[in-house]
């Protein structure tokens, strides 16, 4: 099973030379709060298994957060680097749609968006000193209705086919994101 760390590496790569806001550490938690919601919606299972924590600014990885805290709310640098091989085609699929879907807003945007009433984050958050892990039943709960488009598009189906052909035991997610990229400019 992939890590937090591996999708945290996989939208930091992805991001590079779009058109998106920059991934600061708030942006980057939320993805991966996306992330883990629609891997429950989707595939039933947890995208990775390190617990989700409602902290005052939303969802937050606590290991994830710790890493990159020195940014602040600069920019991730993308001399971060990972490999996709450690997910899966449908977890490939699944990052590339929410990325797409999530990685358009900024980090307020997406923060406000995690904070509606009755979502998992407001259920459980208290205080800014308590630090309470959101359970995944209601993450699960949250994104029961949320649909990311199921079915892979032309252009996730091109870069499988792609990945098919050549399998990416070495492929960083910068390269995976170019491919995605030149297939979608087609």
């Amino acid at each position: 099973m992939a890590s937090a760390f591996d999708a945290a590496k996989f939208f930091i790569g992805y991001n590079q030379g779009t058109e998106y806001d920059d991934i600061s550490n708030m942006k980057l938690q939320k993805l991966l709060y996306y992330a883990q919601g629609h891997s429950l919606e989707r595939f039933g299972r947890v995208l990775f298994p390190e617990p989700i924590e409602a902290w005052e600014h939303g969802p937050v990885v606590r290991d994830v957060y710790v890493e990159y805290s020195n940014n602040k709310s600069a920019p991730i640098p993308s001399a971060t680097k990972g490999d996709v091989s450690r997910f899966d085609r449908d977890e490939l699929n699944l990052l590339h749609d929410v990325y797409q879907e999530y990685g358009q807003y900024s980090a307020s945007k997406l923060r406000d968006m995690t904070h509606g009433d009755g979502l998992a984050w407001s259920r459980v958050y208290k205080s800014p000193e308590e630090k309470r892990v959101i359970e995944k039943d209601l993450i699960a709960s949250d994104f029961e209705n949320m649909y990311l488009d199921g079915e892979p598009n032309e252009e996730t189906l091109e870069a499988i086919r792609e990945l098919d052909e050549h399998p990416p035991q070495a492929m960083s997610f910068e390269e995976f994101a170019t491919l995605m990229k030149n297939i979608e400019s087609c």
